[in-house]
């Protein structure tokens, strides 16, 4: 009765076809033995091995497909007496079980503990339920089991993808008209004026905040709308309660509003992280800025310095041959003095000795102050 779970030949997944074809060119099994370990086996009956490369992919694929979907007869009713086929996720859950990662979770009988949750998942003994008279009625999670999940999931994701749409929608439809405005487009050849990053709903912050805010917002309307129908329908049972608000609960809205949410609280989180690099980036500058400020003062103070001690030497050399010309009536080193102190303000004088002093009174040009 878990021949279709324990070979994973038998899987319908992409990893059962592999193990499919595998199987036609090997001539030997893959799966688990009833502890949960992972085999090999021969293959008995040989009528079902191709003899050539072409024979082999068309037993390996066609007839896989096909033999799959007359096992799933054997789940199309409650009292069917065959086991049905493994879906997609018990299939892979049955393939990780076989997996270093579970192996090693043996129970007291030996047995792999989620090789056994698998298989009771799968007999239905996990979820079933016994009658009066004692006797269990198995609810098996099997193929069909994992169909009617996908279709409930198909139906609670499509409110939760209208409100995206019509959040996105929106939004292009609100930042088109700006664009509009603002290049002022009155024809179609205009239209190659806009900016279409600003217009396109994703890849910005605005998009993501507004998507985080209606996701949230549908969660919280979705959680009252299925809290109030549970209780009206329960009576004040809790039990009841549970169930039907279980039942009603859009879980793929609340998923894709925690995924807003994680998105969100990355975004700021890089924001902070941002605003903390340009932070210490302009302390670094401003350290920077500092530091050459210092050694401009710095340079200033010894130039200035320097100038100061040059001037304030020029100066005294002047006054000095000024004075000791004027007591030696020696008008050459005044003049040489009055040129020395030109010299320190950056001036060129007109005359240097006496002699050129009386050239300067006997020509015609002005004399300079």
């Amino acid at each position: 009765m878990q021949h279709h779970l324990r070979d994973f030949a038998h899987h319908a997944s992409i990893t059962g076809l592999l193990f499919s074809v595998l199987t036609q060119f090997t001539e030997k099994c893959y799966g688990t033995n009833t502890s949960g370990a992972f085999v090999i086996v021969d293959v008995r009956d040989r009528s079902f091995i191709g003899e050539d490369v072409s024979q082999k992919l068309l037993f390996g694929i066609v007839f896989w497909f096909f033999h799959l979907v007359s096992d799933v007869a054997g789940s199309g009713k409650r009292d069917s007496e065959g086991t049905g086929i493994p879906g997609p996720i018990l299939s892979t859950a049955k393939l990780l079980s076989a997996t270093p990662l579970f192996m090693n979770q043996v129970n007291d009988q030996d047995n792999r503990e989620f090789s056994v949750f698998i298989s009771k998942l799968f007999n239905g003994t996990y979820f079933g339920e016994r009658d009066e008279s004692g006797k269990l009625i198995p609810l098996r999670f099997d193929f069909r089991t994992e169909l009617g999940v996908y279709c409930h999931v198909g139906k609670q994701a499509l409110p939760v993808l209208l409100n995206e749409v019509c959040v996105r929608a929106f939004y292009m439809i609100r930042r088109f008209t700006m664009e509009v405005v603002e290049k002022q487009v009155h024809r179609f050849t205009d239209l190659e004026k806009l900016d279409w990053t600003c217009i396109k709903p994703s890849g910005n912050r605005t998009i993501d905040r507004m998507l985080t805010v209606a996701s949230v917002t549908f969660t919280l309307a979705d959680t009252t709308d299925a809290a109030l129908h549970a209780a009206i329908e329960s009576g004040g049972n809790w039990v009841i309660f549970s169930g039907r608000f279980v039942a009603r609960y859009n879980y793929v809205g609340a998923g894709r509003a925690a995924v807003a949410i994680v998105k969100e609280v990355s975004n700021e989180k890089k924001e902070a992280q941002l605003i903390h690099e340009r932070m210490i980036l302009m302390e670094a500058k401003a350290d920077l800025m500092f530091q050459h400020l210092q050694e401009f003062k710095k340079q200033l103070n010894e130039r200035l310095t320097a100038y100061l001690v040059e001037d304030i030497e020029a100066f005294l050399e002047g006054f000095n041959n000024i004075n000791a010309g004027l007591r030696s009536n020696d008008s050459n080193l005044v003049i040489q003095g009055n040129v020395t102190i030109q010299q320190a303000l950056g001036r060129e004088a007109q005359f240097t000795n006496q002699d050129e002093f009386d050239d300067l009174m006997d020509s015609d040009l002005p004399l300079q102050f």
